[in-house]
This record gives C-alpha cells, sequence and structure tokens, in this order.
C-alpha cells in the first residue's frame, strides 16, 4: 500500500529596497531648469524584471522643516529656489505575469538637492542693466504722477504698475519689490512722483530671486 500525504507551502515575495538616487545636479542657482534622476539602485537585481517607482518631493519651511509638495510628481515640477529632497519608493515591476505580487517594496531612498535664489546684483550673464526716461509736462506741480518709461516698462498712476525686467526675464510680483523714494522740489521726504524732485527706485528681489537694486535715480525737472 500507498500513503499518500498532502501538504502545504508558501512563497513569500520578496522584499526590495532603494538603495540610492542620484540626480545629474543636486545644487544650481534659479534658471527655470531642473534636475533628473539619472540612476535608482535597489538591493536585487532580477533578469527581466523592470521596476517603475514613485516620486514625492518635500521643501524645506522657514523653520527648516521638509514639507510635501503639492501637486509635484515629476522633477520637471520642481523649478523654483529652496532646499528640497525626492523621495522614491517602489511601487511596480514589469515583465512578469505576477507583477509585484513576487516583490514587495522595502525601505524607500531619498535624495537631496538644492535651488539657490538668483542674485539680481550678479550682472554676469543676464544683465539687469535699465535706463529710464520720462517726459515733463511744464509744470512743476501736477495732480497725477508722470509715467516713467524704462526698457519697455511704464509706472502709472498713483500705484506705479511696474514691470521689471532682469535679462530677457520679466520679474513680477512673486519675484521682488520696487519702492520710489526721493526729495521733492519743497525738500520733503516722499514715496511718489507728484511734483519735480529727484527720486530712487529700488528693486529688492523676492522668491527665486535675492538682492537689492537702487543705482537708478532720476529727475523731475
Amino acid at each position: 500500500n500507498v500513503t499518500k500525504y498532502d501538504a502545504t507551502f508558501s512563497i513569500t515575495p520578496a522584499t526590495v529596497n532603494v538603495t540610492g538616487v542620484t540626480l545629474n545636479k543636486t545644487s544650481w542657482t534659479y534658471d527655470g531648469t531642473y534636475a533628473t534622476i539619472t540612476g535608482i539602485t535597489t538591493d536585487k537585481t532580477i533578469t527581466g524584471i523592470t521596476f517603475s517607482y514613485k516620486y514625492t518631493f518635500y521643501k524645506k519651511d522657514a523653520n527648516g522643516d521638509y514639507q510635501s509638495v503639492s501637486g509635484a510628481d515629476e522633477m520637471s515640477d520642481i523649478t523654483d529656489a529652496g532646499a528640497y529632497k525626492v523621495v522614491v519608493t517602489l511601487v511596480s515591476a514589469t515583465a512578469n505575469a505576477n507583477g509585484l505580487s513576487n516583490y514587495v517594496a522595502g525601505d524607500e531612498a531619498e535624495k537631496e538637492f538644492t535651488i539657490s535664489q538668483k542674485d539680481i546684483t550678479d550682472k554676469t550673464g543676464d544683465a539687469f542693466d535699465f535706463t529710464i526716461t520720462h517726459t515733463y509736462n511744464g509744470k512743476d506741480n501736477y495732480d497725477n504722477p508722470i509715467n516713467l518709461v524704462y526698457t519697455g516698462s511704464v509706472f502709472s498712476g498713483n500705484s506705479y504698475n511696474v514691470t521689471v525686467k532682469y535679462g530677457n526675464t520679466t520679474l513680477d510680483a512673486d519675484d521682488c519689490t520696487i519702492t520710489i523714494t526721493g526729495v521733492d522740489k519743497a525738500g520733503n521726504n516722499v514715496t511718489e512722483v507728484k511734483n519735480a524732485g529727484t527720486y530712487t527706485i529700488t528693486v529688492t528681489g523676492k522668491g527665486n530671486y535675492t538682492g537689492t537694486r537702487n543705482e537708478i535715480t532720476f529727475t523731475v525737472d
């Protein structure tokens, strides 16, 4: 007689740990470009199996703590100045009839990178030179501010709507603040152009830019 026995067994999926991430650059000055991932390593290399990954991005806040970057899924989504890290997680395996069921995600890997603010006081490369031309309406005093035009940008009205260009890039309100200070004909310190006097435009970078430029001085006769 032959005695037959039944036995059960299980095969546990292999754990795959992400062990490293490399970028083509990890520190650069803001120029609108982004880093690319040039390599991801794991603790297992399996012939015929290709792993896919998810990227999660974090940015340091004012306190130096990392906060999740909403809406960022790819490296191309990160172009603004700041200190970041990308966390790489294994999410799938291809060329396998059972997909990731034979493999489970283990440890994640992360890589830090920094995009520095562009200093508007740096005159090399992109030029920050702009000139001011203005028209005088023949009066020492007038009710409405004159229009001041420089490199295609206009100061207009009491709000002084200003467009600043750094090289070929137009800076918006997220990139800089604009102030006008001066001394009018009567000797008063003023912050708007309504009377004859000497005035200075100050541009202060913020966001993707840093530094202050205030060498632009003009006179209204």
